[in-house]
């Protein structure tokens, strides 16, 4: 079975940004009205953006519905629509705050019974940074940079945003997680097959791109342009 993570690295979804990013998501569905589950978690379920998600989702021919944790669902709620779903997108915001939720309602196990039946994994920002086994994030509060851990359904570390200044710390930082890195710009995603980067898709007028960043035994960087 071909199992899919879609990793976006950033955009205003608001503003129509990805939007040639979000339509190719939606046709690899290969369904003609894919039920799309949005999971506004990092951004504190925040109304605005489940309005403009659902209203560009619906355009590209989708049927959209919201898991909001923070209005305390029943386990078995959330087991409905993740049965329900073909498509998972979970949207930006704070990481760490999404990920400690997440906790409280053993979201890992629901993700990964979902990715194991075929249902896409998508994301942006903080959406993309979940499925790797480390991330770097920006704490919102003090824009702090921290490393943490995702659900690592994809092997190594990552960070989003990587063409904005306070990103940049990534190349330096990964060295001492002793992993490989995927660093996405914004305006470009990431395809990934039961692990494996598989393709890349991006946003009309963007000149971004993502990498691969590794280290020889003697402690150098190497970059590797993969989008």
């Amino acid at each position: 079975m071909k199992r899919i993570i879609y990793c976006i690295g950033g955009g205003e979804i608001g503003k129509r940004e990805t939007y040639e990013i979000d339509k190719h998501l939606v046709l690899l569905s290969e369904k003609k009205c894919p039920h799309v589950l949005f999971v506004p978690t990092a951004s504190h379920d925040a109304e605005g953006y489940i309005d403009c998600f659902s209203s560009l989702y619906t355009e590209l021919g989708a049927t959209v519905k919201a898991l909001c944790l923070y209005s305390q669902l029943t386990n078995k709620e959330i087991d409905e629509l993740f049965d329900w779903s073909d498509i998972i997108y979970v949207g930006g915001g704070e990481t760490e705050l999404m990920m400690e939720k997440w906790k409280e309602f053993g979201m890992a196990k629901k993700f990964k019974k979902a990715y194991e039946r075929g249902v896409i994994l998508a994301g942006l920002s903080a959406g993309s940074s979940c499925w790797f086994e480390r991330y770097l994030g920006i704490r919102i509060g003090d824009m702090k940079p921290y490393w943490d851990s995702g659900l690592g359904f994809i092997k190594g570390a990552t960070t989003p945003h990587y063409d904005e200044p306070d990103r940049k710390r990534f190349d330096t930082d990964l060295k001492d997680e002793h992993m490989v890195g995927t660093a996405l710009d914004n305006g470009v995603a990431l395809i990934f097959e039961n692990g494996k980067l598989a393709g890349n898709w991006k946003a009309y007028g963007w000149n971004t791109h993502a990498y691969h960043l590794s280290f020889d035994k003697k402690g150098k960087l190497h970059k590797k342009e993969i989008a």
